[in-house]
């Protein structure tokens, strides 16, 4: 069976990071392809013969459709699975005009929850797309049981087309010996003691992650007295990124919290924490919850939609209340004073991401193809 994977772009983001795992896996595998429908200045490396990029910079331009229909004939694509909104109004056209057969797959990574750039209007074009367009779908993958409840909840798609498969985290790459062995590289580059508690933060730096309630609680604990160890570390890239450079800036936290910016290798950066925060107000199904879960670093975690399907408060992370910095501050320090929580945290954690593996995903998603095309 032929599977095409579209996407808007090999940019930076989960969907792309999910891909890349996909592929980089199955490298030897001929009857996998992925084509991007437009090239941006970053973009992630895959390793597989089969990935394709479209010259186009155009965001909005429907010039590749021309392209991606030859290549579906070329290489006789029997599955053609869509990554996010652009991609997804490709695959409704080509399978509408051209292609009446094809599977046609949508992946819902979490946009149906709501715009990133907090827009009612492109929220609204999304959700009617979404409506309009299920009926030609022939099955929707939604990577989180909240991410199927909107699905039919907001879009009115028959709960008989949607199928949960949850992110997975690759364990032979996040595995605790890799990481140790990359100790040393953030905590030397940025002057951090050896017996400082780093708290760090991950993710696309755009409003909805919570950059700035982890930026207020920094403020919250470093006002407060003997928290002398206690220091900050952010990465990640994204439209705030000014926003958080100036905001920083106006803190003046000194050499207490630092902004590395876009990370290559995720275990050096993951190697420097005692403990990994994630603020965001929803997610599809995040996979650094997975990584860090899987390196044993503690988590501490909203428990907003597609937050708390996996990791479970008290049991393999702890919850915080979403966009209430003075509960995050509380949480950070009740982890820092009790290393015996974080140790149990890590273990459970380590154990709780087992059946969240890679392999699984993959061999799920094969099992997903597979009954799609047996479907009369």
């Amino acid at each position: 069976m032929k599977v095409l994977h579209l996407i808007d772009t090999l940019s930076l983001g989960g969907a792309q990071t999910i891909l890349k795992a996909v592929f980089d896996k199955q490298k030897d595998n001929p009857n996998i392809f992925l084509y991007a429908l437009r090239t941006r200045d970053i973009h992630i490396e895959i390793d597989h013969p089969n990935i394709f990029v479209n010259d186009s910079t155009a965001k909005y331009s429907f010039a590749p459709l021309k392209e991606v229909k030859a290549f579906i004939e070329k290489h006789q694509i029997e599955v053609l699975h869509c990554h996010l909104f652009r991609s997804e109004v490709f695959g409704f056209w080509l399978k509408k005009r051209h292609f009446p057969n094809i599977k046609l797959i949508f992946h819902e990574h979490g946009q149906i929850v709501g715009s990133d750039n907090n827009s009612k209007i492109e929220d609204g074009v999304y959700v009617n797309f979404k409506k309009m367009s299920h009926s030609t779908a022939d099955l929707l993958i939604a990577v989180s049981n909240a991410m199927r409840d909107h699905l039919i909840e907001r879009a009115g798609t028959p709960d008989n087309k949607v199928k949960v498969l949850y992110n997975f985290v690759d364990l032979k790459r996040f595995d605790p010996d890799a990481m140790n062995a990359c100790k040393g590289t953030y905590r030397d580059k940025y002057g951090i003691p050896e017996d400082a508690f780093v708290v760090g933060f991950a993710g696309r730096i755009i409003k909805r992650k919570g950059w700035k309630e982890f930026v207020e609680t920094a403020r919250i604990l470093l006002d407060q007295p003997k928290n002398d160890k206690l220091y900050f570390l952010m990465a990640g890239n994204g439209q705030d990124k000014d926003a958080l450079n100036d905001l920083l800036e106006k803190m003046q936290f000194g050499r207490k919290v630092h902004y590395v910016g876009y990370v290559k290798n995720m275990l050096e950066y993951y190697a420097a924490l005692d403990c990994f925060m994630m603020p965001s107000h929803f997610e599809g199904l995040p996979m650094s919850q997975l990584e860090v879960m899987s390196l044993g670093i503690p988590l501490l975690t909203t428990d907003g939609p597609g937050m708390d399907e996996i990791p479970k408060d008290g049991i393999d992370a702890v919850y915080m209340t979403m966009k209430d910095p003075n509960d995050m501050a509380a949480k950070v320090k009740m982890l820092m004073s009790k290393p015996d929580l974080q140790k149990e945290l890590r273990l459970n954690a380590q154990q709780t991401v087992q059946e969240h593996s890679l392999d699984n995903f993959i061999k799920n998603l094969d099992g997903i193809y597979s009954e799609l095309y047996q479907t009369v």
